[in-house]
């Protein structure tokens, strides 16, 4: 019997879990080299990126042919993941494409880029990833992908649940189910309890800020084991954070920070404000890691620009997020009110 897998498919982040029936719970999969460690939990993540490859082999373009690929995942058609990231070691090179889940959702269709004289859509990009990522699974020794669970934003509409559907079915995953994000981490935070729970799941992720009010049923009851009772989204999240920080820097110098974007520097600084926010995490104090070729070409010189934990929350008050995140959860909780769930049920 086929087990179920898992796949959390985010914005900056995804990643890929499997039932353990030794240890009754789900557990992380790390895939080897497209893995790398989160910082705060050391949870085995891919990062959400693709390089495709410049030219097809002979098995890698039969394996595009989609009656051969829903029987055979033949050839590689990209690199993902940590070794995405590696191969782009020049900087935005048109084989490197990211961040390609919110197109997905709002423009599927949409050409992200072109390689070898072929168009990849979003649609295209993240068959790709899936695809690559189900052999990866395969060639570090796991079973065959047949059932297939993805969790999807709150917000997320039929269209982009059937997409994900689609990619599915054109790898041959026959078992395809899709799940709300904040009913998969209630569940994941509240099934093994022993008795009902009401919660507010608060996720915020690299491009969307989602918090629902979820309730769950307990273990024994019959029925769907939670169920979102209201659901608030908004289009931001820790991507934006990344480019104030860079923006924050770049007036520290006098510089408008718009002049390096679509440069190599640009997404080499945006990695380091993101490791910087991740570092501040554990200290008072952090530094933005830039080298010594790029610091001064960017105009820092021998400066190792830093901030404090305090700074990070003044630039995050002054873009709005406190309040953004205020104004949210009152909506929610109103929402919540006309449904018969007060703020001190939760």
């Amino acid at each position: 019997m086929a087990r179920w897998w898992g796949l959390d498919l985010g914005t900056t982040n995804s990643s890929l879990a499997v039932w353990s029936d030794a240890r009754s719970e789900a557990e992380m999969v790390d895939l080897g080299d497209v893995s790398r460690q989160m910082l705060l939990t050391e949870s085995p993540v891919v990062p959400s990126a693709v390089y495709i490859n410049p030219k097809d082999d002979f098995w890698t373009s039969l394996g595009r042919i989609p009656s051969i690929e829903r029987r055979w995942l033949l050839g590689r058609q990209a690199y993902i993941g940590r070794e995405a990231g590696d191969r782009n070691y020049e900087g935005r090179q048109p084989n490197y494409v990211e961040s390609f889940k919110p197109l997905l959702a709002a423009a599927p269709t949409k050409v992200m880029t072109r390689v070898g004289g072929r168009a990849y859509t979003a649609r295209e990009i993240t068959r790709i990833f899936m695809r690559e990522l189900v052999l990866q699974a395969r060639r570090i020794g796991r079973e065959k992908i047949n059932a297939l669970t993805m969790a999807v934003p709150v917000d997320s509409f039929e269209t982009y649940r059937a997409e994900l559907s689609a990619a599915a079915a054109r790898l041959g995953i026959r078992g395809f189910q899709t799940v709300d994000e904040p009913v998969a981490a209630a569940l994941g935070y509240g099934l093994n309890t022993e008795r009902e729970l009401t919660m507010l799941v608060f996720d915020f992720g690299g491009s969307t800020l989602d918090v629902a009010v979820v309730r769950t049923t307990g273990p024994g009851k019959a029925g769907t084991p939670a169920e979102v009772v209201a659901k608030q989204g908004l289009s931001l999240g820790g991507n934006n954070v990344d480019v104030w920080l860079v923006e924050h820097f770049a007036r520290q110098i006098n510089l408008n920070a718009n002049l390096w974007r679509g440069t190599e520097w640009y997404q080499a600084l945006l990695d380091s404000a993101q490791a910087l926010k991740e570092d501040l995490f554990h200290r008072e104090e952090a530094s933005l890691s830039i080298g010594g070729r790029m610091g001064k070409e960017l105009g820092f010189r021998d400066q190792q620009p830093t901030l404090s934990r305090d700074g990070l929350i003044e630039v995050l008050r002054e873009h709005g997020l406190y309040a953004d995140i205020e104004r949210t959860i009152e909506t929610l909780l109103t929402e919540a009110a006309s449904r018969g769930i007060e703020p001190r049920d939760i």
